[in-house]
């Protein structure tokens, strides 16, 4: 896996790969402008999409095809440090399946590799270059 992040300017920037792009940019209340995802609505999008993908997945392998199911993510502000200190996902079945599918259901999400990653976070380490590119500016 691997994402190029470039500043369009200010706090907007564009999230690059594999022929794939999207923009990002605070919310528009606190001076972004419309079109761009927050980094943290990037951060529910990518959790949701996995759960739904896994969820998806694991019920081809017991030869179900799962169609019409959605999530939605809504996650809390937490301070010290700034964070998202929770996150309520609420996951729409289709209607209709029997009760041991919608157990089966439930658990199934909390196995993708977003959700297992928050759950034990990965070891980030930084890197630093000076490219051509780059520009300072002073006030």
């Amino acid at each position: 896996m691997k994402v190029q992040v470039t500043q369009i300017a200010g706090q907007r920037f564009e999230v690059h790969t594999d022929g794939a792009t999207l923009t990002v940019d605070v919310p528009t209340a606190q001076g972004g402008q419309p079109g761009g995802f927050s980094s943290g609505e990037l951060l529910l999008g990518a959790l949701g999409a996995c759960m739904l993908g896994t969820l998806v997945e694991a019920e081809a392998l017991q030869g179900t095809q799962l169609e019409g199911v959605a999530v939605e993510l809504v996650a809390e502000a937490a301070a010290k440090p700034q964070r998202i200190g929770s996150i309520d996902v609420h996951l729409e079945l289709p209607a209709g399946l029997p009760p041991q599918q919608q157990d089966r259901y439930t658990r199934s999400p909390s196995r993708c590799k977003i959700h297992n990653t928050l759950h034990q976070p990965p070891t980030i380490t930084m890197h630093t270059s000076t490219a051509n590119t780059a520009r300072i500016a002073h006030s």
